[in-house]
């Protein structure tokens, strides 16, 4: 295992995280006691891949040993709440008197629990978080209770997991890494196998996979180019009323995923903005 490190000046943060964002490289980012400057430490498996890392954006690399460090460094994280509208609150913590005093200082909020692992969505990024938000408005719509829900490149399974507790009666969540997968599963029980809903998760590559049927809502937090490219199988597993809830979505790519999804006969309803991320609410257009 090998640890990336460079200092930024504050304010930077966003556009690196884009940056790791597209090279699909987990970063954590720490401030400095004292310092206006924050670190960005990212850990990858492959040497080669590190020493590229300097090439291209500076830093220094080092030679760590083989524990998680992605947790480890992920520690730093005890304690992060995140209220999602009335519905929820997602932590990071799963520490049992944490949790339990969390329960108690929101009264009839569900807890999304999601400690830091090797699997993308825990919630703390803009993309997931903003996903999160639009799924309880489509809740609140009518747009979950009883719903299929199909939740694309699930990573942690977070989006399906929430899909649950608000009542959905199937969630099928599909990765194309086996490490997210078994990691959706874990956060499944984690999160007390919420609901009366069926479950899979399951290892498909949604650039390959085909729809064996039409679900009511179809949930993707994945990148621009792979939802530009994956959109006509994703209008062909959603139903006529049925919605679609997409990010991981750079501001200035936006358009792009639109015009692909309108190819396909969907129609932007919603958008919204955060930072330089984009997430998109769109449905089945009419025919004319």
């Amino acid at each position: 295992m090998f640890r990336w490190t460079r200092d930024i000046s504050a304010g930077e943060e966003a556009q690196w995280e884009a940056s790791f964002a597209l090279a699909e490289i987990f970063a954590c980012f720490h401030e400095q006691p004292g310092s206006s400057e924050i670190r960005i430490e990212a850990f990858l498996q492959d040497g080669e891949q590190a020493r590229r890392l300097v090439e291209l954006w500076g830093g220094e690399i080092d030679e760590i040993g083989d524990q998680d460090w992605v947790a480890v460094a992920a520690r730093e994280w005890l304690g992060y709440v995140l209220p999602i509208r009335d519905r929820f609150v997602l932590t990071l913590d799963d520490r049992a008197e944490f949790l339990e005093a969390l329960r108690a200082a929101h009264p009839g909020r569900e807890l999304l629990i999601f400690p830091p692992g090797v699997a993308f969505g825990t919630g703390d990024h803009a993309t997931t978080a903003t996903c999160l938000d639009l799924l309880v408005a489509e809740a609140e719509r009518g747009g979950v209770a009883g719903a299929e829900v199909l939740d694309l490149g699930c990573g942690t399974g977070i989006l399906g997991i929430a899909a649950a507790k608000l009542g959905a009666s199937r969630v099928d969540g599909l990765d194309n890494d086996p490490l997210a997968v078994a990691a959706a599963r874990r956060y499944w029980e984690t999160n007390g196998a919420p609901g009366g809903a069926r479950v899979s998760w399951a290892e498909a590559d949604v650039l390959c996979w085909e729809p064996e049927q039409a679900y009511d809502l179809v949930l993707g937090n994945l990148f621009s180019d792979i939802l530009r490219a994956a959109m006509p199988r994703i209008r062909r597993a959603v139903r006529e009323e049925g919605t679609v809830i997409l990010s991981g979505i750079l501001g200035e790519q936006a358009g792009g995923v639109v015009e692909a999804a309108s190819a396909t006969g969907l129609r932007l309803d919603s958008r919204v903005d955060a930072g330089p991320w984009t997430t998109l609410r769109l449905v089945v257009a009419p025919e004319t």
